[in-house]
Parts: C-alpha cells; structure tokens; sequence
C-alpha cells in the first residue's frame, strides 16, 4: 500500500487531538511514516496474542478492545473513538497483543510500522511526553472501572456505560432530548457492564420506569442525566 495524498493526511492530521500540536517538522516526519487504512464494520484489526508490529490511531469509527474469559465468551474492555489510540503496548514492551480490536463501524485509521514509531518517539520527546501523558490517564480510568466494578451494583455499573458511551457519542440538537444509539447488543452493553445480559435487560427496564431513558427509534434517550449519574455512584431508588 502506497501513502494517500499529502491532503489527505493533513486532514487526517487535524481530526487527531495527538498530533494537532505538531510542529511542521514532525508532521513532515509523520507524513513519511504512517499510512491510512480503511476497516469494514466487524473486520478484526488486531488478533490478541499476534505479534505486535503496528500502532494504530483512529481517525474516524469505533472499535471495540477486546478479549475472552476461560470459556471462550467475549469480554468487552472498552470503546475506542476518533483520536484514540491502540497497539502500542506490544511495540512498546516488545510483547504479543494484549486483546482483539474490531471495528463496530465502517472506521479509517492510521497505521505507524514498530521501528517508524519507536524512532519518532525518540526523536521527538515533546510528542511522547504527549503521548505517555494520554497512556497515564487511560491507565487512571481503567484503575476507576475496575474499581467500580468490583464496588457496584448492577444498576450502577450499567448507567456508567451508558454514561459513558454518551459523553464519547451522544447526540443533543436544539429542542431535543440528548441520546445514543441504541447501536450495542445487550450482551456487548452486559459485557462493557461486567454483568449478565439478563442484568441488562432488567435494569433498562428499571431506567424506563423510573423516568431516566427512554429507548424508541434505535434511540436511547437521557430524560434525567443527573439522576443518572447519581444511580451511577450508587444513589438508584
């Protein structure tokens, strides 16, 4: 695969918060080093225990980061969106993939080879001071997950994913109600959720009920976003 046009990166390069700082240099440099690739909804992009030797950042789409428990059951770790990245632990320690990445929509990344990165990490300590910041603070929130979830209850930890996924891809237009689409199965929301499908399907109809959302229209709709988020801390009555 050839590089796209030098438009298209800079394009590229803007839509990315990691590179918007860029000095021309760097960009000069980058623009040698990465290509753009395009991934259908449900094309895997990294196989957990491959070899790693790309790092990848989204551009536009999502991916889901996954892996499987003993029995060969999904388990979803989280959501990546435009201006994320992802694949660059096994460049970093040298190690395999550490979980499947998939796209769950039509999603166009950018791709660095490993010994492309590793150089312009190096060269350029601004940009990976920039980019080990964004590694602490994704390592922050996993530790507040996790702690979440072992903490929780079921009602909880279901109105933080979908907290979650609105504050990434909520939708709010003048004189309408705020919502997501309702694009995620009730497993995949169970296993982001660290509970059962069952679990899910209950404690939506708990929301329902209790006037926080409303789902219609491959919708769900935020009635109450602040009673939400205190069901989220653990506050449901």
């Amino acid at each position: 695969m050839t590089n796209p046009e030098s438009s298209d990166l800079h394009q590229a390069f803007q839509s990315v918060d990691l590179f918007k700082f860029l000095k021309a240099e760097e960009l000069e440099t980058l623009e040698k080093i990465v290509r753009l690739r395009n991934y259908r909804s449900g094309q895997k992009i990294i196989q957990e225990f491959d070899r790693g030797m790309e790092l990848f950042v989204i551009v536009s789409g999502s991916v889901k980061i996954s892996t499987e428990d003993v029995e060969g059951r999904e388990i979803i770790v989280s959501i990546a969106y435009p201006s994320d990245f992802f694949g660059e632990i096994a460049l970093l320690d040298d190690d395999t993939r550490s979980a499947t990445v998939t796209a769950i929509e039509p999603t166009t990344v950018l791709s660095i080879e490993k010994n492309d990165f590793l150089r312009f990490f190096v060269a350029y300590p601004e940009f990976a001071l920039r980019m080990l910041a964004v590694m602490g603070q994704r390592i922050r929130k996993t530790d507040e997950k996790l702690i979440h979830m072992a903490f929780a209850d079921s009602f909880a930890k279901i109105a933080r994913t979908l907290l979650t996924i609105y504050e990434k891809e909520g939708v709010q237009s003048n004189g309408s109600l705020p919502y997501i689409h309702d694009r995620f199965t009730r497993q995949e929301l169970a296993s982001l959720s660290g509970v059962s499908r069952e679990t899910v399907s209950r404690s939506l109809g708990a929301f329902i009920q209790a006037e926080l959302i409303r789902i219609a229209d491959n919708r769900i709709y935020i009635l109450n976003e602040n009673k939400l988020r205190r069901e989220s801390l653990g506050s449901f009555s």
